[in-house]
């Protein structure tokens, strides 16, 4: 399972870490938040990633400005090395790659 996330309530990020099993591959990139009060951005990329990893997820911050795929190069090799990245449509589609 591959999740583009923003900005989640705590709720929905253990929903989200919980939906992990043994023998699945599941890799959040988490999009950088919109700038706030100083350091409560990276507090919040942060705890995100700290509970879906504890889930269980490999999980990649993007850094602002950069493009899904250099996002995406940055998966660790044991979860998305030598896999391509998914593209999308206009629409928002999976047109090609492999998205696990």
């Amino acid at each position: 399972m591959v999740a583009a996330l923003g900005r989640l309530s705590a709720d929905d990020l253990s929903l989200l870490a919980g939906l992990h099993r043994p023998g699945t591959t599941c890799v959040a990139l988490i999009a950088p938040q919109p700038i706030g009060p100083a350091g409560a951005a990276e507090a919040a990329e942060t705890s995100s990633a700290t509970l879906l990893r504890s889930g269980g997820w490999d999980v990649v911050q993007a850094r602002a400005g950069e493009t899904f795929d250099r996002t995406w190069a940055r998966v660790g090799p044991e979860r998305g090395g030598g896999v391509a990245a998914p593209t999308l449509d206009p629409a928002g589609r999976t047109t090609a790659g492999d998205a696990r």
